[in-house]
Protein backbone atom coordinates (compact mmCIF):
# COMPACT_ATOMS: atom_id res chain seq x y z
CA UNK A 1 0.00 0.00 0.00
CA UNK A 2 2.48 2.36 0.69
CA UNK A 3 4.78 1.66 -2.04
CA UNK A 4 1.64 2.28 -4.25
CA UNK A 5 1.26 5.69 -2.69
CA UNK A 6 4.68 6.69 -3.10
CA UNK A 7 4.71 5.39 -7.23
CA UNK A 8 1.52 7.94 -7.26
CA UNK A 9 3.47 10.88 -5.65
CA UNK A 10 5.72 10.72 -7.72
CA UNK A 11 3.61 10.36 -10.81
CA UNK A 12 1.90 13.48 -10.04
CA UNK A 13 5.17 15.63 -9.43
CA UNK A 14 6.73 13.81 -13.08
CA UNK A 15 3.59 14.99 -14.95
CA UNK A 16 3.57 18.19 -13.40
CA UNK A 17 7.52 18.73 -14.36
CA UNK A 18 6.76 17.55 -17.96
CA UNK A 19 3.95 20.02 -18.36
CA UNK A 20 5.99 22.83 -16.69
CA UNK A 21 8.79 21.69 -19.36
CA UNK A 22 6.37 21.62 -22.48
CA UNK A 23 5.45 25.22 -21.64
CA UNK A 24 8.82 26.60 -21.26
CA UNK A 25 9.75 24.09 -24.79
CA UNK A 26 7.14 26.18 -26.51
CA UNK A 27 8.28 29.47 -25.21
CA UNK A 28 11.40 29.05 -26.32
CA UNK A 29 10.32 27.68 -29.49
CA UNK A 30 8.23 30.76 -29.84
CA UNK A 31 10.83 33.34 -29.42
CA UNK A 32 13.44 31.47 -31.35
CA UNK A 33 10.94 31.97 -34.57
CA UNK A 34 10.34 35.60 -33.75
CA UNK A 35 14.07 36.36 -33.57
CA UNK A 36 14.41 34.32 -36.83
CA UNK A 37 11.81 36.33 -38.16
CA UNK A 38 13.93 39.42 -37.15
CA UNK A 39 16.82 38.55 -39.29
CA UNK A 40 14.89 37.91 -42.34
CA UNK A 41 12.91 41.22 -41.98
CA UNK A 42 16.67 42.48 -41.29
CA UNK A 43 17.97 41.23 -44.22
CA UNK A 44 14.89 41.45 -46.82
CA UNK A 45 15.19 45.81 -45.70
CA UNK A 46 19.20 45.61 -46.18
CA UNK A 47 18.56 44.19 -49.80
CA UNK A 48 15.87 46.88 -50.07
CA UNK A 49 18.41 49.63 -49.61
CA UNK A 50 20.94 47.93 -51.46
CA UNK A 51 19.00 48.03 -54.10
CA UNK A 52 18.04 44.54 -54.89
Amino acid sequence: MIQKKGNKVVEVKVRKSALELSKLFKDLRKISVEESNKEIQKKQNSAIKAGF
